[in-house]
């Protein structure tokens, strides 16, 4: 008996061929949080090893995920590059494309539940053997007519059919929810990446402002060090800001760049510059996500990949079906009807109507142990698309863990950076009013300014981070955040 069980999904898709699918265990294949709540940090599991301890999963009762949420957001440039992207991504249109395959291969099962049909034709010149009854020594050379349908009906009596059909069907629903998987995925590196290009392009403008006033404030410097008024130990430092704030805004630049590639690539296009609006900058500094105080632990089973390896479970244990009704008879019912002549004239009087009916049976006697092989090879694929299952599970929960945790974090830091900058603006602005009245020198300004341009950078980056961690509890949630 084996220790995990196949999806109730494919019991019932089998039906009437108990004696060609694996046997049943009571263990499932989903486990199960004690409660109906998943809290982050902690996720407490019953033993996976326990009977009992996994649930069943339908994979064909998945909600859809909703894909408005990312509307919701508030950035007005993000709704036109999620619709390029849906239209334009290679990787969905080959998640597409195999959905198409997997649709065209259920669909030629199916059709070995009804009669195959074929209508035929044939003309031969013949010449009979020298020597045969009635031929003489010569032989004799005649015309060989013939016209009529032929058709075939597998009785299905062992539940090859079915079990192909069965294993078709799981194939292409797993096709299909890893199409909804990759289109789940897609928007939310759209989402991420324009978020990324935001905070990126809002700190490359606020490292100009610094570089501008550090750089004014190493002239002011170099030009007191020069008149003896200022130590080298005051000047150096002064200069080494002015630097490391180039290296700052020279990766800045250099990441903008690679995010409008990333995000270009996802649209489907040729890298090409993108423009942000200013609406959307604006409400980068604005917008503030709120995080649910607890998840779920049942809608983590709604991910679009784990019905997908539920599907692709339902198949392999199918497939076990259909390696082992190899072993049995395989019964038909085959018949044919039509008229035979030497004349094409009289080819269809009445008088040379011809037709024959009945069973056909075929049965497997020796074939090199091939048969044994591939029945074990299903069983080596059911046994990997269980792991595979239970992986994918537990990888759900320990992603909706992080994604929790993150999402609180990312809330909690990215207050803190727009409190830490708007500070910083705040003394930026009572240093520029001391400066005014003459009671600060103007490096001391200077200096303000620049510590206003890093907080100001630093809270773009923390906003955009906290934006993205929303998106990423969306996606790890399969697309049922609201």
């Amino acid at each position: 008996m084996r220790s995990f069980a196949l999806l109730a999904l494919a019991s019932t898709a089998l039906g009437g061929c108990g004696l060609l699918r694996p046997d049943l265990d009571t263990a499932a294949l989903t486990p199960q949080v004690s409660g109906e709540i998943l809290a982050a940090p902690e996720l407490p599991f019953i033993s996976s090893t326990a009977v009992g301890s996994w649930v069943l999963v339908n994979p064909t009762k998945m909600p859809e995920p909703n894909a408005d949420y990312l509307q919701t957001l508030g950035f007005d440039g993000l709704t036109p590059l999620l619709t390029e992207a849906l239209n334009g991504n290679p990787n969905l249109q080959i998640a597409q494309a195999r959905l198409k395959q997997a649709e065209a291969q259920s669909r030629s099962a199916l059709a070995a539940l009804f009669p195959q049909l074929t209508l035929s034709a044939s003309g031969q010149r013949v010449r009979n053997a020298p020597g045969a009854q009635g031929q003489g020594s010569q032989g004799n050379l005649e015309n060989r007519l013939n016209a009529g349908v032929t058709g075939s009906q597998n009785l299905d009596v062992f539940g090859r059919v079915w079990n192909g059909l069965a294993l078709t069907s799981g194939l292409r629903e797993a096709s299909r929810q890893q199409l909804a998987n990759t289109q789940l995925q897609l928007q939310a590196s759209v989402a991420q990446t324009y978020l990324g290009l935001l905070a990126a392009t809002e700190a490359e403008r606020a490292w100009a402002v610094a570089i501008a006033a550090a750089e004014e404030q190493n002239r002011l410097t170099q030009l007191r060090y020069t008149a003896g008024d200022l130590p080298i130990t005051q000047a150096q430092p002064i200069f080494a800001t002015l630097q490391n704030l180039r290296i700052q805004a020279l990766e800045v630049a250099r990441q903008r760049v690679e995010l409008e590639n990333a995000l270009n690539t996802l649209l489907g296009r040729a890298p090409q510059a993108i423009d942000v609006s200013e609406t959307d900058l604006a409400q980068l500094a604005k917008a503030r996500i709120g995080v649910p105080q607890t998840i779920s632990a049942t809608a983590l089973l709604a991910r679009p990949d784990v019905g997908s390896a539920a599907a692709q479970l339902a198949a392999a244990n199918a497939n076990i079906g259909v390696a082992r009704a190899a072993f049995l008879p395989n019964i038909s019912l085959q018949g044919n009807a039509g008229f035979n002549g030497n004349e094409a004239g009289n080819l269809f009087d009445w008088s040379q109507r011809t037709w024959a009916l009945g069973p056909v049976l075929t049965l497997p006697i020796f074939q090199g142990g091939a048969l044994r092989a591939n029945l074990q090879r299903s069983w080596g694929l059911y046994d990997e698309a269980v792991a595979s299952y239970r992986s994918v599970v537990l990888n759900v929960y320990a992603e909706a863990s992080n994604a929790f945790t993150n999402a609180q974090t990312a809330a909690a830091s990215a207050q803190s950076a727009t409190d830490a900058a708007y500070a910083l603006a705040r003394s930026a602005d009572a240093y520029a009013q001391r400066y005014t009245l003459g009671d600060v020198a103007k490096t001391e300004w200077l200096g303000s300014q620049i510590l206003a341009a890093q907080g100001r950078a630093s809270a773009a980056q923390a906003n955009a981070a906290n934006h993205a961690a929303a998106v990423e509890l969306f996606t790890v949630l399969g697309g049922q955040l609201k």
